[in-house]
């Protein structure tokens, strides 16, 4: 009883300090701790994250932030607004599972429209930010190498394609008309 007690009043004393340095551990006491203790770190979990810089947000294991993305669908709203501030600090797209569910759930039962708004906003972003990393890792080849190159299409180059490397193209800034030459 007495370490619970003992337990319970360092993660209290964490939660008034509010200091980032702590999220890990607090994340921890969340996912293994005992009923009490798992509360109490939720509380300092919620009130710690606000504070959590870019640098800080993109120290987190992978771990820790599946717990965090986890906890937009189990947790408080107490605890649901500041997650989805770490993750907007991330730009995370692991998170889009757990935001479409969360937006889908908030938009069909006419939910927190801040949080659903929040949400919306962020699972946007995060699929824009996905559909341009996949564009820029995207190799072209010309449509016919034999003609003028400003008249030429742009088509995906995949393995079975007899091109050389000489032809091939990366899509660069993310739009069709930005290419540069793989040689």
């Amino acid at each position: 009883m007495l370490n619970l007690l003992l337990r319970l009043l360092i993660l209290l004393y964490i939660a008034e300090l509010q200091d980032i340095r702590s999220i890990s551990y607090l994340i921890y006491a969340a996912r293994f701790g005992d009923r009490a203790t798992r509360d109490v770190a939720r509380i300092a979990i919620a009130r710690t994250l606000p504070d959590l810089s870019i640098a800080g947000a993109e120290a987190l294991s992978k771990d820790d932030r599946s717990y965090l993305y986890n906890q937009l669908l189990h947790g408080s709203e107490a605890i649901v607004k500041p997650i989805l501030s770490v993750i907007s600090h991330l730009g995370d797209t692991g998170a889009i599972p757990a935001l479409k569910k969360l937006a889908a759930r908030h938009a069909g039962t006419g939910g927190n429209f801040e949080v659903q708004l929040a949400a919306d906003e962020l699972l946007n972003l995060l699929i824009a930010k996905r559909s341009i990393s996949t564009t820029e890792r995207l190799l072209v080849r010309p449509s016919d190498p034999n003609h003028d190159a400003a008249l030429t299409a742009l088509r995906p180059a995949s393995k079975s394609n007899s091109c050389t490397s000489s032809q091939l193209l990366r899509v660069s800034g993310g739009k069709s008309d930005d290419v540069e030459r793989l040689t």
